[in-house]
């Protein structure tokens, strides 16, 4: 193999781990903007026990408002990736209280 083409084959090589980080950089940054989107307003839901406008919980406001926000083009990745979270949030915030009333259900004396 002429220098040249070792050369070419480097090039190829590093430009192939690069885009496999830079991919996993994007992942990383995903996981994290979902995750503390979703934490944050656990947060929020547990220390005020739910926060509601106009009978719409937090969290969907803020998924909607993230994802139309990225829906306009303004740094979508990002913006879904808030949204994602916030969406998230209501469905473990939602499945929590279904969880809480099959629990009760279950607890109550049993009448005959």
């Amino acid at each position: 193999m002429s220098p040249s083409e070792q050369i070419e084959r480097l090039k190829s090589a590093v430009s192939s781990a690069r885009s496999k980080a830079d991919e996993a950089v994007s992942q990383v940054v995903a996981t994290a903007e979902i995750g503390t989107t979703a934490f944050a307003l656990g947060v929020i839901n547990g220390r005020f026990a739910g926060v509601e406008f106009l009978g719409v919980p937090l969290d969907l406001w803020a998924a909607g408002l993230f994802h139309g926000a990225g829906l306009m083009g303004l740094q979508p990745e990002h913006l879904h990736n808030f949204g994602n979270g916030a969406t998230a949030s209501f469905a473990v915030t939602t499945g929590a209280g279904v969880g809480r009333e099959m629990r009760m259900k279950a607890l109550a004396p049993k009448t005959p």
